[in-house]
């Protein structure tokens, strides 16, 4: 940083917007070149610094300073920040404000970020990240801004065509062992550089793929640190909102319950393997509620279920370093870089193995009534058949053979437990979202459908009638349980029940 930092106070002049800047136009001592992208905290332009004649990425941070203090604190970070020196970190040059825009003047990274190369895997099946990152220019179009601040409901990118899928990642190179390889070292490298920052008292709070840049060498560099702690605390405190990027966020970020320490870093970081590996975010829900609830509850799939390159070393330290509890996770950057470098040499690893838990209240959550009711529908059956079952031991031998049932009391006690049985075991899969289950539950609909058919027709057929009476007394009995069984097959066929046994399958191969 330059010792001749001009006097930082707030000014004035509300016509000019950090997101509207042209070409050519100079923020102090810097001339925007053009535009390379935006995030929650401000536009980075690539611009020209006049005095020592180099290229910088300048990152504009508009009007969200706006009083002495902040402006102040927002320096010492500057300054906190400048005084890294990492091969893998992107180095701040200068601090300053022009007008109401107050900016930062970093070190210009000629290469692509993490995000942009994993939307050109998506686009093209035969890339790699090498080959992705030839292919793309330095700059975006366009970048969209995902905050909690802002009053959007929709958390994911409108124009996204990503699908999120089940099972193995429909992209052949993100299968292999060199994609995996690649994604660990790249990886590697950042949690070097983020030990090297935690070291010296930095922690960076906003880790994510728009965070980490690829030069045109192949190698990672990390940007905008301090910049969402200086907000983080501003913002905060201000105005009471949490302001990030929802989706890389950690647990005691979004729930405030603990002190932010370098392990959120850690986390984040986890995250952002985990996309690498499976080309799909970790955590993803289209309202701000499914997210802070997938953030603080639900376990992360399996990042071997999602690609089977993935050996169950590698998936130990992805998910150790992604756990949702910080003592839980990797208490070093260091440590995280030191398993993925045995992974990289075929070592044994510190990470124990991932255990998914399944958390069943995201299904129950979404279960509509009418499966409930066939489910204890289901259950009474499975009652009737105990007390049918009763009824027929009751009787005397001669007339069981009347009624056609002549076999001995043990195989009659067995047949009638195992069908009850059977009918609680359906019941329980249609109440938790077993496919089976609702297989079996149209099934089983259409044999109750038969046997009330058979019961309807034996009040006419006088060789039916002896056993039709015995069991159900009267027609309308008959005609109502068939009535409640074509409605229980009628339910599971509908499209809602569809929906939601998918919906159920997928929370539970996640």
């Amino acid at each position: 940083m330059n010792e001749h930092d001009p006097d930082l106070e707030p000014a004035a002049d509300p016509r000019r917007r950090a997101a509207t800047l042209d070409a050519d136009v100079a923020i102090g001592d810097f001339v925007i070149e053009r535009r390379l992208g935006a995030g929650g905290m401000g536009v980075v332009y690539q611009a020209r610094q006049t005095s020592l004649d180099r290229v910088v990425a300048l990152k504009v941070l508009g009007d969200a300073l706006n009083r002495p203090e902040d402006i102040a604190r927002f320096r010492r970070e500057a300054q906190a920040v400048a005084k890294l020196d990492h091969p893998h970190i992107a180095g701040v040059h200068y601090v300053g404000q022009d007008e109401q825009l107050c900016y930062m003047a970093m070190e210009y990274v000629d290469g692509a970020s993490l995000r942009r190369i994993i939307d050109a895997l998506n686009r093209d099946p035969k890339a790699t990240i090498d080959t992705a990152l030839d292919s793309l220019p330095s700059a975006e179009e366009r970048a969209p801004v995902v905050r909690f601040d802002d009053t959007t409901v929709t958390m994911v990118p409108p124009d996204t065509d990503r699908v999120k899928t089940l099972g193995p990642v429909p992209v052949s190179r993100a299968t292999s062992a060199e994609h995996v390889r690649r994604c660990v070292e790249i990886i590697r490298d950042a949690a070097r550089a983020l030990a090297h920052a935690h070291d010296r008292g930095v922690v960076h709070r906003d880790i994510k793929p728009e965070n980490l840049l690829l030069d045109r060498s192949g190698q990672i560099r990390l940007i905008d640190f301090g910049v969402a702690r200086f907000f983080e605390d501003v913002t905060v405190t201000v105005t009471g909102q949490i302001v990030g990027t929802p989706t890389y966020m950690s647990p005691e970020q979004v729930t405030g319950r603990l002190e932010i320490d370098h392990r959120t870093d850690v986390y984040s970081l986890g995250l952002v393997l985990y996309e690498l590996l499976t080309l799909a975010r970790a955590i993803d829900a289209p309202t701000r509620e499914g997210v802070l609830r997938h953030v603080v509850t639900k376990a992360l799939p399996p990042v071997a279920s999602l690609n089977k390159t993935v050996s169950p070393h590698l998936m130990a330290v992805v998910h150790k370093a992604a756990a949702k509890d910080p003592d839980d996770r990797y208490q070093q950057g260091e440590a995280f870089a030191d398993d993925l470098q045995n992974i990289l040499d075929g070592k044994p690893v510190a990470a124990p193995s991932y255990r998914f838990r399944l958390d069943e209240r995201e299904i129950d959550a979404e279960r509509p009534k009418a499966i409930i009711g066939i489910s204890f529908e289901f259950a009474m059956i499975a009652v009737f058949a105990l007390f049918w079952t009763s009824v027929i031991l009751a009787l005397p031998a001669e007339a069981r053979k009347i009624i056609g049932y002549t076999s001995e009391l043990p195989s009659i006690i067995g047949i009638g437990t195992g069908v009850a049985c059977l009918l609680l075991t359906v019941a329980w899969a249609i109440l938790t979202g077993r496919t089976w289950g609702r297989w079996a539950g149209m099934i089983g609909c259409l044999a109750w459908l038969a046997i009330c058919a058979r019961y309807l027709y034996g009040f006419i057929d006088e060789r039916h009638r002896v056993e039709a009476n015995l069991f159900f007394a009267t027609a309308g009995p008959t005609a109502l349980m068939a009535t409640l069984a074509a409605a229980s097959l009628a339910c599971l066929v509908s499209r809602q029940a569809t929906t939601w046994f998918r919906l159920a399958q997928r929370i539970r191969q996640e």
